[in-house]
């Protein structure tokens, strides 16, 4: 028989996960657990409320003691399959699905689940066998839409889907919730891979972003378009793309195998050609463009209104005009190379080119944070006119 404390804490647990209130809901759990440490169902909230959260660690740890006090708990075998699944594993995340629906045959998340980690072995047959299961308990689930468009872009055979037959399925899931920003990422995929169609990529891209600022995934997918977009990014990953491309040149030779001839006369001069370019790349490029990126969707979130996410020391900049953003980051690029060019010297002892390098870097930064600075000066005094003039507009005194 609970305490009337305990029943209370019950109560609120409930209402935390019902209402989505992960962090608050894994406190209670906790509480709960040090009064019954044995309850595997307790473990498998507190393991949920982890997974929520992102710490898939802690949520592994518990859903694995709910499965050794409750080894026939098939939800505890779902989420941690799940779990497993966003840590990347896999093939044990595929293992705990199929225990889940060994152990509940009747329950349709299990099957969808199975059937989205098939298509992650590009498994359409047995894929399909699994939708077909879950179409038969649920038939109006709206993910069974998403899964037959995923078999269908993947199956060459009677389920294959042309794109537009796709992007039918994914406007059908916007019909039925506008507010799907899954659909609208799948959208421009489609419309970015298959149509090459980047205008209507991003606008959906955009979409997604908007409608779930904070989803990792949505930023990323976003970020990964503009890459191919956007100059600045570009430049910055020339080398790694042009690294990539040579290795897919090598993977052609190996499938082709006529070329490997001539690869084998320039392999010593491909492998160290390939890791210096590489070692170039995330020495010189790679923190410039991370940092790039990290401004260019802070600007995005800017303009949908969505600058409250970021929080902490470097909050504040996301808060000044975008050019002297732009300046700060160039002056970063400069003085970022500048330091490696400093630490080549000291080591090789090339004292006039790396004072010539020193110099120009220095006259750049210098130039660029007075552009930068001139370009604040600019946005500061056209914002001052506008205002001006939107107060005379409105100003009853001076309107005729």
């Amino acid at each position: 028989m609970l305490s009337d404390d305990a029943a209370s804490l019950r109560q609120q647990l409930d209402h935390f996960l019902t209402s989505k209130q992960w962090a608050r809901g894994s406190e209670v759990a906790g509480q709960l657990l040090t009064r019954e440490p044995d309850s595997a169902l307790l473990h498998h909230q507190l393991g949920y409320t982890y997974f929520q959260l992102g710490q898939l660690e802690a949520a592994e740890k518990h859903l694995k003691q709910a499965i050794s006090l409750e080894p026939e708990m098939d939800v505890a075998f779902q989420t941690l399959s799940y779990t497993y699944w966003k840590m990347g594993r896999l093939g044990i995340a595929e293992d705990h699905a199929r225990v889940a629906v060994s152990l509940d045959p009747d329950d349709e998340e299990n099957w969808i689940l199975s059937a989205y980690l098939c298509l992650q072995f590009d498994d359409s047959k047995q894929a399909l066998f699994c939708i077909e299961k879950a179409a038969a308990i649920q038939p109006e689930d709206e993910r069974l839409i998403d899964l037959r468009a995923l078999v269908g872009a993947i199956d060459e055979g009677e389920e294959k889907l042309s794109p537009e037959e796709q992007i039918a399925a994914y406007e059908l899931l916007l019909s039925k919730n506008p507010e799907d920003d899954y659909a609208h990422s799948k959208l421009g995929e489609i419309y970015f891979n298959e149509l090459k169609n980047p205008a209507k990529a991003e606008e959906h891209f955009r979409q997604a972003l908007f409608l779930d600022p904070a989803d990792q995934a949505n930023q990323t997918r976003l970020i990964h378009f503009l890459r191919q977009r956007d100059p600045m990014l570009r430049i910055l990953w020339a080398p790694f793309d042009f690294g990539m491309w040579i290795l897919g040149l090598c993977e052609t030779a190996w499938r082709l195998k006529w070329p490997l001839i001539i690869l084998f006369f320039c392999a010593k001069f491909l492998i160290i050609g390939i890791a210096a370019l590489f070692l170039v790349f995330f020495t010189l490029f790679w923190p410039m463009a991370k940092i790039y990126e990290w401004l260019t969707l802070a600007e995005i979130h800017k303009k949908m209104g969505k600058i409250t996410l970021y929080r902490g020391p470097f909050a504040r900049i996301h808060h000044l005009p975008f050019s002297f953003r732009w300046g700060i980051f160039i002056t970063i690029i400069i003085s970022f190379w500048s330091f490696i060019a400093w630490i080549w010297n000291k080591q090789h002892n090339q004292n006039v080119f790396v004072e010539w390098i020193a110099l120009l870097c220095s006259g750049g930064a210098t130039l660029l944070i007075l552009t930068s600075w001139s370009l604040m000066l600019r946005d500061w005094w056209r914002k001052k006119r506008r205002d001006k003039k939107n107060k005379i507009l409105h100003d009853p005194e001076t309107t005729p």
